[in-house]
């Protein structure tokens, strides 16, 4: 793989300055063989020039070229003429640099709540432009583990997993909030059932690495995703649609489009449509289609140059599998002889499993602010309304073509609303050229939960007799068969009842805050930033009950009703950092802490919810942000340690009290170090030449796991008393990263090409705390190339990922059953068309 990335670089190096500067002696040609002008046509036909000049090798010099030697000559000073100016001289003799990549932009961010360059900010953070994502192949926040390392992104029943350096969470109900939180305009929208918004009018992306407590607040220990979404233009219509084909019938629309409406007044609109075949297949069923539709408005209402109301409405449906469709390839020791499990060890796209799976969720975000400036500070005030609700979650629990138990629900949902009030400190504020500071409230509060969930043991039972699908001799499917003809039953109603349990659980939260942050300009070349947040937090279970359904699946009988507690907490979360500057270079030492809020598990069946407690994080980091060679080298890295006290965990098991349970390790310790480095090589000869890399390391163990819930691996059957002190902490590879090559090779100046691949390492991780289901090591690579007609703003693109079809999970999970798990996609490719107006 090494020799192959180093051929791949040398041969894009060459070709690019080839074309670039080609034989052809031209630059134009190809523009001139696709749009000739009629003065390029008279000009083949003029006469040729004269003999001696043709037989001797000498090309004519035509008028225009005589003006420009001229033009050149006069630039040299002799003696007895006056100079010229030095600046125009030095214009004359410095080389033309060539337009540079999509790649390389200076990013501003917010991720201190005020715009700043990202080498200004002492906090690990990489960002990445609209265009630098398109450039780079990457469509919605699942894809940008590729560029960050030690991001792990994966997913359990349907839910997205997110994992930074090491910190994030395995449980995965609706009352389990992730660990690394994500915003998009600055309003916190938790993922649920996979739905993480797609990529569309996107200005940029930021990743911020460690705990983000005191400005992100709850539920940033391990980060934060910072997506901010195009604003408004209030000068000029922009318009901007994509539209893709690729293979599994994947065909996806996007549009942007904006205006001015009056001069205070501009709104925007971003849309989304897709649909696609699932890559995996049912044998006997055909499994729903891959779909999403969105749809973002946005308006921006600023009456005075200090007063700007910005309001945005997103709206989406999908409905994608995901991880729902998970096989049982590793059937445990003792259940599956006992149930008659089949021993399928064929890991591939084809399932068995008897279930229908089926995952479709909507969300409804009505969010905006109001910014008013005035000469002392800043004042801002953030809102936001967000409903999710997932209309249908079904999956095979046992994973196997036996029915013996499978999840339903069609009454999962969660409702946060989220009010923030921000004072920030402006250029003409007291003392504003010794520090800047920011001081504020946050209010949240929330219901989430199923009401109500199903769990169906024994599920297509009898339809399995009938069909003979469970092996049955002939013999004695007739006789059953004959008896529910004479009894007038029908056989499929009754295949579908089996045992099935209701339950329901909704849990409430309360949330409020204050925080404060000052960066204080000590010297010229020393900041100090400090900053904290005091958080009270009430959870509260607002429903919890679990009863079984009737004869005739139309109503349920409550059998048990559990008490409705509640808990309170708080929580203050400081941040010290001293940052030592230099030109073009700084170096960062930080101390922060994080805490992700206690909770409940509300998919309990014959016991209490369990309460786990919150969990809290502390990091050391030391950092370097630099940039060399005139800004053509750019070299960030950090080593860090973080400790997790209390950290969360979820477990899956019938026998523990409910199809999840959720608990408390006692500590994790994280230590790590990372970098992400882009280089232009040869700024002059070829800008457009682009090599980007990361990598990072993580030693991630839990130092105190004692009376943990496992599996016996003998048995397979459940156990609550396992030492996992001294285990690998699950989804965090010990290696990861990977290498991006991008070439822009401008021809003339209306065509231009763009070649881009990279690849991505992951060394591999385990799944469960106990460290016996494991992902082994895995390499993508990736693939696009593209052409842009400049005049016309319009670009073609073929992409391909997974080029290698590399087989690798997107999901593993245990269960009395055995592992379930779920493939990632395989192999992909397809064309691409976007125009911009």
């Amino acid at each position: 793989m090494k020799d192959v990335l180093l051929g791949l670089t040398a041969a894009i190096a060459l070709s690019a300055t080839s074309l670039a500067y080609g034989q052809a002696g031209d630059e134009d040609f190809l523009d001139d063989l696709l749009f000739p002008s009629e003065e390029t046509s008279a000009d083949t036909t003029a006469a040729a020039p004269a003999a001696s000049d043709a037989d001797a090798g000498v090309a004519p010099v035509s008028d225009e070229a005589e003006a420009d030697t001229a033009q050149v000559l006069d630039l040299i000073p002799v003696a007895g003429q006056q100079s010229q100016p030095e600046d125009a001289l030095s214009e004359a003799k410095a080389p033309m640099r060539r337009p540079s990549s999509r790649v390389i932009e200076e990013i501003l961010v917010t991720a201190q709540k005020r715009e700043e360059s990202q080498q200004d900010v002492p906090i690990a953070i990489q960002a990445y432009s609209g265009g630098a994502l398109e450039a780079l192949g990457i469509e919605d926040p699942t894809q940008i583990g590729r560029l960050v390392p030690g991001f792990q992104f994966s997913s359990t029943a349907g839910y997205t997993l997110l994992y930074l350096r090491g910190v994030g969470t395995d449980a995965f109900v609706p009352s389990s909030d992730p660990s690394v939180a994500t915003y998009i305009d600055g309003v916190y929208m938790p993922s649920a059932h996979g739905v993480i918004q797609s990529f569309g009018g996107i200005e940029r992306v930021e990743v911020l690495k460690g705990p983000q407590g005191t400005l992100f607040g709850r539920n940033a220990t391990g980060g934060a995703i910072s997506v901010i979404t195009k604003e408004p233009n209030a000068e000029e219509v922009e318009f901007e649609i994509g539209a893709e084909y690729g293979n599994f019938d994947s065909r996806r629309l996007k549009a942007y489009f904006s205006m001015p409406v009056t001069e205070w007044m501009a709104f925007s609109l971003s849309g989304i449509y897709h649909r696609a075949d699932e890559y995996y297949t049912q044998l006997n069923r055909e499994l729903p289609q891959v779909r999403t539709d969105a749809l973002r408005v946005k308006l921006n209402i600023h009456p005075t140059d200090n007063l700007e109301l910005r309001l945005a409405y997103f709206t989406a449906k999908q409905a994608e599998l995901s991880s729902v469709i998970a096989e049982n390839n590793e059937p445990s020791a003792l259940l599956s002889k006992l149930l008659l499990i089949p021993q399928n060890t064929k890991d591939d796209f084809v399932t068995a499993i008897d279930f229908h799976p089926e995952l479709a969720s909507e969300q409804e975000v009505f969010y905006g602010s109001l910014e008013w400036r005035l000469p002392w500070f800043d004042a801002k005030v953030i809102g936001s309304d967000l409903q999710a609700p997932t209309l249908v979650g079904s999956q095979d629990f046992d994973g196997s073509p036996m029915p013996i138990a499978a999840f339903y629900a069609d009454g999962q949902f969660a409702d946060y609303k989220t009010w923030e009030f921000q004072l920030l400190s402006n250029a003409d504020s007291w003392g504003a050229e010794h520090f800047e500071w920011i001081a504020g409230v946050y209010y949240l509060e929330s219901e989430v939960g199923y009401d109500p969930y199903e769990l169906r043991v024994g599920s297509n039972l009898l339809d399995g007799l009938l069909t003979g699908r469970l092996g049955l001799p002939p013999a004695l499917v007739r006789p059953i068969t004959s008896l529910v003809s004479r009894l007038g039953l029908d056989a499929t109603p009754l295949g579908n009842i089996g045992l099935s349990v209701i339950g329901s659980g909704v849990l409430g939260s309360k949330s409020q805050s204050v925080f404060a942050q000052t960066t204080i300009h000590a010297t010229d070349w020393m900041d100090l930033t400090l900053g904290g947040r005091y958080q009270e937090e009430e959870r509260f279970l607002i429903k919890s009950q679990t009863g079984v359904r009737t004869p005739g699946g139309n109503n349920s009988i409550t059998l048990l009703k559990f008490p409705l507690e509640s808990k309170s907490v708080s929580n203050f979360s400081p941040k010290v950092t001293l940052s030592f500057l230099g030109e073009d270079k700084m170096l960062y030492a930080s101390w922060s802490k994080g805490f992700k809020s206690a909770t409940y598990n509300i998919v309990n069946i014959y016991e209490s919810p369990d309460y786990v407690e919150p969990e809290e994080v502390t990091q050391y980091e030391l950092g370097v942000k630099t940039e060399w060679l005139d800004g053509d080298l750019r070299f960030n890295a950090a080593i860090f340690q973080i400790t997790i006290d209390n950290l969360q965990s979820g477990f899956v098991s019938l026998l523990a009290g409910g199809a999840v349970t959720l608990e408390n390790a006692g500590q994790g310790r994280i230590r790590g170090a990372e970098f992400d480095a882009t280089y232009v090589p040869m700024p002059v000869m070829n800008p457009g030449f682009v090599i980007s890399a990361n990598l990072g390391y993580l030693d991630a163990i839990y130092t105190d796991y004692k009376a943990g819930a496992g599996y016996n691996e003998n048995t397979g059957l459940f156990s609550n008393n396992i030492d996992f002190t001294g285990n690998d902490i699950v989804r965090t590879p010990k290696y990861s990263g990977g290498i991006v090559l991008t070439q822009t090779i401008p021809i003339g100046d209306r065509h231009e090409l763009e070649l881009g691949a990279d690849w991505y390492y992951n060394s591999g991780f385990s799944f469960t705390p106990q460290n016996t289901v494991k992902e082994p090591s895995y390499n993508l690579l990736n693939g696009r190339v593209s052409y842009n007609f400049i005049p016309w703003n319009l670009r073609v693109t073929a992409y391909g990922k997974n080029l290698t079809d590399e087989r690798y999970h997107n999901s593993k999970f245990q269960t009395d059953f055995g592992v379930n798990q779920t493939l990632a996609a395989p192999v992909q490719y397809g064309l691409r068309l976007e125009w911009k107006y």
